[in-house]
């Protein structure tokens, strides 16, 4: 033994006390390191490994190994593994794990607790993980003769322990049982995203044993891929309600500003005109705050799942007729024009007014709030379908800044604004409540767009009329009935 190896200890390695530690906070789980002789290392694991705690582990022997080799000139290091009570890790812990066993060349690791495992998985270990040698061994006593025999200290850091086999198996057996403690090791060790194949001829007794492997791995697959792609979506639409919280500040607090600064300006106005400019001012100014303390009390309800949807008999053209006059108004004052096409006469079909109104409210406010320049149109028609059955179409286009293709994509989403659209007011809520909306309704919301020429949004919903009118409910939570309760009485 080199006379150096003596004078190895943690102390020596310049920490403070004799044994290293570490507790999680919440007591799940617990390591220490001692030093054996040597180069030779004892972790004691216990508990849950959560991918914290397995960076702390880590942490340590990282620090051990560069004290090693500044104090002592020895750049490797062998590590008696100590597991009896560890009771699982977490997927992340095993990614930090592995990426750092790649990282430590030369380390030998010995792995006690292993007791009853078939000892051919030795070799699947260090397959998986040819930078650092892994064994599993059944007691402390084993374990240090090992670590002897590939003590760095000693000038031994090339040495490797024998690896052991199933010898006594056929050797046909032999060679599956390998594969498939191999693939069963990929498939722990590869966190599932590693495809694994199979070139087994059907008549092999264990063909079967490796298709139901094959089918188990593609599932878990498909397993992680969800997850990850949920996860994404989960993190974007935390990200987007952060950007509504800060968007919801300014656009209410900017008109409540205004509306402070209007009343003392209308306070103090003799001329009747002077004060009836700011009163309407004002009054544009409340709106514009109504609509957007609407769109977030509608996304509430929507998102829970407890909107509801009357449908009544109502004449269309009369519905929206004071909402055409008052964006034709907004529209004369932007300097563009505002033209409609709505049929003469009565226009009777069967829906949600309310919900009607606040699905054109938002489409013409779009339109008229993104186009500087041209004009917005507005066209009204029913068809006939089916005997009964008609549809009712509600067309809004512009000649404003358009949409394209990729952000027509994500238009519907909640909390979600196109590059185009972010510097200007709103909190990215509007289409995605339209829409919704107009799906409760049975309808739908088409959109058809050009950057720098226009958007056409086409809002149509079917209906019979029947004379009837009838609140339907969103279906309730699973487990109960799938058909939306509905709650009718005669017109």
């Amino acid at each position: 033994m080199n006379a150096a190896s003596h004078a190895i200890s943690i102390r020596a390695l310049g920490f403070d006390t004799d044994t290293l530690e570490y507790r999680h906070p919440d007591g799940t789980y617990r390591c220490t390191v001692r030093h054996v002789e040597g180069a030779i290392f004892h972790l004691t694991q216990e508990g849950y490994v959560d991918e914290g705690s397995i960076l702390k582990m880590i942490g340590l022997f990282r620090d051990i190994r560069t004290a090693l080799d500044k104090v002592f000139g020895i750049k490797a290091c062998v590590i008696i593994n100590e597991i009896p009570k560890i009771t699982g890790g977490s997927l992340l812990a095993k990614r930090h794990l592995k990426a750092q066993l790649s990282a430590w060349p030369g380390v030998h690791v010995f792995t006690v607790g292993a007791r009853g495992m078939v000892r051919i998985i030795d070799t699947i270990l260090a397959r998986l993980t040819p930078s650092v040698s892994m064994h599993l061994v059944d007691s402390l006593d084993e374990a240090l003769s090992s670590a002897r025999q590939c003590d760095p200290a000693r000038g031994l850091s090339d040495e490797t322990p024998p690896q052991r086999s199933c010898g006594s198996l056929p050797e046909p057996y032999r060679d599956r049982l390998e594969l498939l403690l191999e693939t069963i090791g990929r498939i722990s060790w590869d966190n599932g995203l590693v495809p694994v194949r199979f070139d087994i001829p059907p008549d092999d007794p264990f063909h079967d044993l490796f298709a139901a492997l094959t089918t188990m791995h593609n599932d878990i697959l498909e397993i992680f891929a969800r997850s990850e792609k949920n996860l994404l979506e989960a993190e974007e639409a935390n990200r987007r309600k952060d950007r509504l919280i800060a968007d919801v500040s300014h656009e209410l607090r900017s008109p409540l500003t205004s509306i402070i600064v209007m009343s003392d300006m209308l306070a103090l106005a003799r001329d009747p005109q002077e004060a009836r400019r700011y009163a309407d001012q004002i009054r544009e100014t409340a709106l514009r705050m109504n609509r957007i303390i609407e769109d977030i009390l509608s996304n509430a309800l929507v998102g829970a799942g407890k909107g509801t949807v009357t449908s009544c008999r109502f004449d269309l053209a009369e519905q929206i007729a004071p909402l055409l006059d008052q964006f034709a108004m907004e529209a004369s004052r932007k300097g563009i024009a505002f033209e409609k096409t709505v049929p003469g006469g009565a226009l009777p079909v069967q829906g949600d007014p309310l919900k009607v109104l606040q699905i054109v409210t938002n489409l013409l406010s779009n339109a008229v709030k993104y186009t500087d320049t041209g004009k917005v149109k507005v066209a009204i028609a029913v068809q006939d379908i089916d005997g009964r059955a008609r549809k009712a179409f509600i067309e809004v286009s512009d000649t404003g800044i358009g949409i394209s293709e990729e952000d027509q994509a994500h238009l519907f989403s909640r909390f979600s604004r196109t590059p185009a659209t972010a510097s200007r007011r709103g909190i990215g809520l509007g289409l995605s409540i339209a829409h919704e909306l107009a799906c409760l309704m049975g309808g739908d919301i088409a959109v058809k767009s050009t950057p720098g020429k226009g958007s056409t949004f086409i809002f149509s919903f079917p209906f019979i009329l029947d004379g009837s009118c009838t609140v339907v409910t969103p279906k309730e939570e699973s487990g109960k009935s799938d058909t939306p309760s509905t709650r009718a009485t005669t017109a």
